[in-house]
């Protein structure tokens, strides 16, 4: 089975994955999106993807460089809804079943 990750050709350390993976059953878009994006709206499924990854890929440039501002808990958040919206966007494409 391929995981969202994989699909969005992110390779990040297991432990980064697996805990996004495991925090995906705790993401609500509603009450986290706009927290975790720091804005005052939720975009569209697309739109909070294409944030999500552009924020995420300076955190994990800040991992890469061992910057001292690197926060795991932070890229973890970013990665769990990066998995949890991609999750919603193919399953809101498949239309009701």
């Amino acid at each position: 089975m391929t995981h969202a990750i994989d699909e969005l050709c992110l390779n990040r350390p297991r432990l980064l994955v697996r805990a996004a993976q495991s925090g995906q059953c705790i993401y609500n878009r509603k009450r986290h999106l706009r927290r975790i994006l720091r804005i005052s709206f939720l975009p569209s499924y697309r739109g909070a993807i294409d944030r999500l990854l552009e924020a995420e890929a300076a955190v994990d440039e800040q991992r890469k460089t061992g910057n001292a501002t690197y926060r795991a808990a932070r890229h973890v958040e970013l990665l769990i809804a990066i998995l949890a919206e991609y999750k919603a966007a193919a399953q809101d494409a498949q239309g009701p079943t």
